[in-house]
């Protein structure tokens, strides 16, 4: 019986970020991934894993940031400005290069602790 509440609760835990999904877009697929890792968060509490906490909470925040996109920002902000074509090539070749490295960097810290958090 208690497994079943649990996967009850589970359930409700997960419905609103299922009920969103949409399957033209992979973001829908890493916020569910990100709702598992928060669920996750909780059982690992309840065994006092705090350095595993940790790990998963860093992941969530880059990812937040990546997701927020701050270099596109100033992208915009160089666009808006009074520069020439180049410059505003020069702004956008800056910007794809450091939204890849983010990118990397947010999977490379994934890869390198995602399966210590299921330990």
């Amino acid at each position: 019986m208690s497994r079943l509440i649990n996967k009850i609760k589970a359930l409700i835990f997960f419905l609103p970020t299922i009920w969103k999904t949409e399957d033209w877009d992979y973001g829908y697929g890493v916020d569910l991934f990100i709702r598992h890792l928060e669920y996750l968060k909780k059982g690992i509490g309840e065994r006092g894993d705090h350095k595993t906490i940790d790990e998963i909470n860093t992941f969530i925040r880059m990812y937040k940031t990546y997701e927020r996109d701050p270099h596109f920002i100033d992208y915009v902000k160089v666009c808006k400005s009074n520069v020439s074509e180049e410059e505003r090539i020069q702004a956008f070749e800056n910007y794809t290069y450091l939204e890849n490295y983010d990118r990397e960097e947010l999977f490379i810290y994934l890869r390198d602790n995602i399966e210590n958090w299921w330990s």
